[in-house]
């Protein structure tokens, strides 16, 4: 099951490097761009591309970065290991602004938990960082797989 993949196609014509970038996102092959380089320089090649390349999948997965979302997320620890575990795993995700920790109990913190975008692709980064993550009547709870 491929989710979201990046295409470069390299061909070398008249002593230039062409490449072709794609992004397959959402069973879609979208064109990011064309460039011609004198020589293969992959590290420039990805530096200069990682922007293009967000850009277009943000769009395509319709993130938006002009709207912050919050929820209140109730994340159950069985130690404060694991609770900094989960804390640090969440920092990774790039949608996710900020937490607040607004109560703090036995084995359950309640944190205001900001983020952009919706809650569908929040919900795939906690899967994709171990993290499980539910959403019920509006009632989160966060925990380690």
């Amino acid at each position: 099951n491929i989710s979201d993949t990046i295409i470069i196609i390299a061909k070398e014509t008249n002593n230039n490097i062409n490449y072709s970038i794609y992004l397959y996102t959402n069973n879609k092959l979208i064109e990011v761009s064309k460039l011609e380089y004198k020589d293969y320089n992959y590290e420039d090649l990805f530096i200069n591309q990682k922007h293009n390349i967000l850009n277009t999948w943000k769009i395509e997965n319709k993130i938006q970065t002009n709207k912050l979302n919050r929820e209140i997320c109730a994340i159950k620890y069985y130690n404060l290991k694991e609770l900094k575990e989960i804390k640090n795993k969440i920092k990774n995700i790039s949608l996710i602004r900020e937490m607040k920790l607004k109560n703090i109990s036995y084995k359950i913190n309640k944190y205001e938990v900001y983020y952009y975008g919706n809650k569908k692709i929040l919900s795939q980064l906690f899967y994709l960082n171990k993290i499980n993550y539910l959403l019920d009547n509006n009632n989160c709870s966060i925990n380690l797989k």
